[in-house]
């Protein structure tokens, strides 16, 4: 694969997380504050605040301009950028988890400045994403993303035992040089045996690009369009939509194709010079989310008008995320480790840190 996707593949698998994370925050959620004061090393979970926390690194980033990395080389395509060992970690209790925070931190866990975060990424290898064969991606930030977290009475469902994989990203463009740079995230959960359990909740994405290619397009001049169609892998319904967009678009749209019904069309809000202030995000609280069906084809489509005179690379992405609730008492289905998508999409998540051996 190439450096320049991979990047920019690293660059958007992560931006679903904050659409997720957006919609997150306008369904009345509770945020949990960071905690500066905790020492996590590794994993750590703490039973009575019903918190566990992960910690990758530490990676050292010399000032922008430098030319090498962590005391190695720069890549092509990837100066000033660290990519710490990921961490693999078993869940140690039933429960629900409800809510993340990141921290960027040094040895001592003293604060870091945010900026140093290119992307966090936690994944449940061995859990299917809803319209991809691929891994599922449970949290993702980037260096805006601030304390997100579900209504206590929806809850990301996970087992004594499940593996989770924490992956980060950090970059430097500031002129001063960091060292023991660490990434931890903090995860807000509650145990089973609560008397009414939370309502299981799924957090989903899909790229108007296939999976196992660069998640970005060139754009021509004039007008682009592009669409895919999906198909989820269970019936439910969802819970609020959002999505990720460059600039120069101009539409973002999903529709059942199946029916012709309109799910959902948006245009993002740009400033003065056609840059992307944000993109709308819509819940679906009437009726009690917007019908998925697996035996429908559902296409996702997005419209890009370039007013330049020249072909800007890589200039275009579309993404779709949201909140998925499965409407049948079935199990989620598991990744297949052998489907090539997910073979290619393992690598691309894995292969720069030596992770991918046996996973």
């Amino acid at each position: 694969m190439r450096l320049h996707g991979r990047r920019g593949r690293a660059t958007a698998a992560a931006i679903p997380f904050l659409v997720i994370a957006a919609i997150v925050a306008e369904l009345g959620c509770r945020p949990l504050v960071p905690d500066a004061s905790s020492r996590a090393a590794g994993s750590r979970s703490d039973a009575e605040r019903q918190e566990i926390r992960f910690e990758v690194g530490p990676v050292d980033l010399p000032a922008a301009g430098d030319d090498h990395v962590g005391g190695m080389p720069a890549m092509p395509g990837m100066e000033n950028m660290a990519q710490p060992a990921p961490l693999r970690v078993s869940i140690p209790f039933d429960g629900w988890i409800h809510g993340f925070a990141v921290e960027v931190i040094d040895g001592r866990s003293h604060p870091l400045p945010r900026e140093l975060l290119h992307h966090v990424k936690v994944n449940v290898p061995a859990m299917r994403e809803l319209f991809e064969p691929i891994m599922l991606r449970l949290i993702g930030a980037g260096a805006e993303t601030g304390p997100q977290g579900l209504p206590s009475w929806l809850g990301f469902p996970v087992h004594r035992g499940e593996n989770l994989v924490l992956t980060a990203m950090l970059h430097n463009q500031t002129g001063e040089s960091y060292s023991g740079v660490r990434v931890r995230v903090r995860i807000r959960y509650t145990a089973a045996g609560r008397w009414v359990p939370p309502v299981a909740a799924y957090p989903f994405f899909a790229h108007v690009t296939l999976p196992d290619s660069a998640s970005d397009f060139d754009l021509p001049p004039g007008l682009t369009v592009r669409s895919r169609e999906i198909r989820p892998a269970l019936d439910g319904r969802i819970f609020g939509l959002g999505g990720h967009l460059h600039r120069y678009a101009e539409l973002l749209r999903f529709e059942d194709a199946t029916t012709g019904r309109l799910i959902w069309e948006t245009a993002p809000l740009t400033d003065s010079n056609q840059n992307i202030v944000s993109v709308p995000t819509k819940r679906f609280f009437v009726p009690f989310g917007a019908d998925l069906r697996r035996d429908h084809v559902y296409r996702l489509s997005v419209r890009y008008r370039n007013p330049t005179a020249q072909t800007i690379p890589s200039g275009g992405m579309a993404t779709l995320g949201g909140i998925f609730l499965p409407s049948r008492e079935e199990p989620w289905p598991a990744a297949n480790a052998s489907d090539p998508r997910y073979v290619a999409d393992a690598k691309a998540e894995f292969v720069q840190s030596g992770m991918e051996q046996g996973h």
